[in-house]
């Protein structure tokens, strides 16, 4: 296995059904016979955040600082420190996931 150089931690927005106990809707009947009713629109949905983290190694953090510059990124690349560099690059890892970058570190 190689070793680790960078670990970025991304937070996923997801939804999760809280059950389906929970979305079925109560209905009384003219005869006050009580009936379930599964119905779709009254499905309640909650919220829940996931979280991934990814590591990367040295390849990708040299390929990351290195001076090819990506076709996406607009601006100075040359001016950018190492930090800035594979700060952008896992930025754009967590946007193709659908995702928000938590933090990233860099192992020595």
């Amino acid at each position: 296995m190689e070793n680790i150089k960078i670990s970025l931690s991304i937070i996923l927005p997801g939804s999760v059904i809280i059950s389906e106990a929970d979305s079925l809707k109560r209905i009384s009947d003219k005869k006050e016979n009580t009936k379930e009713v599964f119905n779709k629109q009254t499905m309640q949905l909650k919220l829940k955040n996931a979280k991934q983290v990814i590591n990367l190694p040295q390849e990708a953090y040299d390929q990351f600082t290195g001076d090819y510059i990506p076709k996406r990124y607009k601006g100075k690349w040359k001016a950018l420190t190492s930090m800035q560099r594979v700060r952008w690059h896992c930025q754009q890892i967590a946007e193709e996931l659908g995702g928000k970058l938590e933090t990233f570190k860099v192992f020595d």
